[in-house]
């Protein structure tokens, strides 16, 4: 999916409220999703979304992409694209 200057590599598990799933370290999304889908087993209403960040996985950073700023703005525009606008109406997450 590409939001704004980054075409972001992501997983999508479940249905209800959107939860952005992030992680640190120069890994893919992979982990965070092996760490944290088990905690969600057998608890229905919440969509887990695991991106690769900006520079790690399969997440390419342009040149443009200098600060955690840069970062988060990439990361909000990926997460108002993922959930069709619902990060942007304060229903994303808890």
């Amino acid at each position: 999916m590409r939001a704004g200057e980054i075409t972001f590599c992501y997983a999508d598990h479940g249905a209800g409220r959107p939860v952005l799933m992030l992680r640190g370290a120069g890994v893919d999304h992979r982990e965070a999703e092996r760490c944290f889908d088990p905690v969600f087993g057998g608890v229905a209403g919440f969509r887990r979304i695991y991106p690769d960040l900006p520079g790690m996985g399969r997440a390419i950073a342009p040149e443009e992409l200098r600060s955690a700023e840069d970062v988060l703005d990439a990361l909000l525009d990926f997460a108002a694209e993922v959930t069709d606008g619902a990060a942007n109406r304060g229903l994303f997450g808890v």
